[in-house]
């Protein structure tokens, strides 16, 4: 608030309101609002500030702690940065590269969308009271173009989730039972090959670029 032009605080817990009221009384730039972060519309503070990109930062509930990074993925054209706290393994898995055992479905969509980092290990004896995990602080700077322009994010997630339902299958075997890309085995055998993507890989061996390729060939295949 003493670095802020506007600061507009989430608050789920209704008892905490008047707490935080009197915390922050001589404070003049601070909105608290108490509203549910999963059903907050992040980009309506964007619109109602002309656009202005925002920063994001919070300590998130860790048990829907990427329910939340979801939705402010989706709202990333009107976010500049988030610096956000997670559980250890959650913030490593974050910024995980392919490979990794602890690479997966998150690890993808922030090194698309994001140039992202650990910049801080927050240990249990920093919290009261003390809980049983390590904690870390990620920044993730919104990238002005992703890596890969995406055609359509909606498919590019089900392509990715698609991928690694069953971690230790194929590519191709994940691909070509998901009811929701719908497409023949031989149709997706073809995209594979035309990529160069050898349909033996496991999902954790493809890089954010080839999830984007991926799903941006299969998005014009769907209706052909």
């Amino acid at each position: 608030a003493s670095k802020a032009e506007k600061v507009i605080a989430l608050e789920i817990d209704r008892a905490l309101i008047p707490v935080l009221h009197e915390e922050l009384k001589k404070y003049n730039n601070v909105e608290i609002l108490h509203v549910d972060a999963l059903k907050f519309e992040f980009r309506s503070v964007s619109e109602a500030r002309g656009g202005v990109a925002i920063k994001v930062v919070g300590n998130i509930p860790y048990n829907i702690s990427s329910q939340i990074l979801f939705r402010l993925l989706e709202d990333r054209g009107h976010i500049s940065s988030m610096v956000l706290m997670f559980q250890k393994e959650v913030a490593e898995r974050l910024v995980a590269g392919p490979g990794s055992k602890t690479y997966g479905i998150l690890s993808v969509l922030v090194r698309l969308y994001t140039d992202s980092a650990i910049v801080l290990n927050v240990p249990p004896q920093c919290f009261y009271p003390r809980p049983r995990v390590e904690s870390a602080v990620v920044r993730m700077e919104i990238r002005r173009r992703p890596l890969v322009d995406v055609e359509d994010d909606a498919l590019l997630l089900t392509v990715i989730r698609s991928a690694f339902s069953k971690r230790r299958k194929t590519l191709m075997n994940n691909l070509k039972t998901s009811s929701r890309i719908g497409l023949r085995d031989e149709t997706i055998l073809r995209i594979l090959e035309g990529l160069g993507i050898d349909p033996a890989r496991r999902a954790e061996t493809l890089t954010p670029e080839d999830f984007a390729h991926l799903s941006n060939t299969i998005s014009g295949r769907q209706f052909t």
